[in-house]
């Protein structure tokens, strides 16, 4: 099994989020606890997770640990090799990617911002 990640908005009025399209991130849930330690972020499973900036800040921590700290995290790596660091990193650099996209199409500070109300969502 694998977590999906999205950046959406909630539906005004509606219990739905909508996907904003700017890409996605996937990941097994083998390296949930690896997440953890480096990042500080405790996924939430078919939930909002909160803010996307916020969030962001939770994955460039946990990439610039990785980076530094690779045998501090190794014990965190799954024991059959499905998730390892190296398969983090590259999904870290894949959620960096995807607010990079929302940074440039969605949180541009005029009317359309949607800094404010876009939430990480996981699936």
């Amino acid at each position: 099994m694998s977590y999906d990640v999205s950046i959406k908005v909630k539906v005004q009025d509606k219990p739905i989020y909508v996907s904003l399209g700017v890409g996605n991130a996937n990941i097994t849930w083998n390296v949930r606890e690896l997440i953890k330690q480096s990042s500080g972020w405790e996924i939430k499973n078919c939930a909002s997770n909160g803010s996307v900036l916020e969030w962001a800040e939770k994955i460039e921590h946990g990439k610039s640990e990785l980076e530094r700290n690779p045998k501090k995290y190794k014990q965190y790596e799954a024991k059959n090799g499905w998730g390892t660091i190296d398969g983090v990193l590259h999904f870290y650099n894949d959620c960096l990617d995807m607010v990079k996209w929302f940074k440039w199409g969605y949180g541009n500070g005029d009317e359309n911002d949607l800094t404010d109300c876009a939430v990480v969502w996981v699936e």
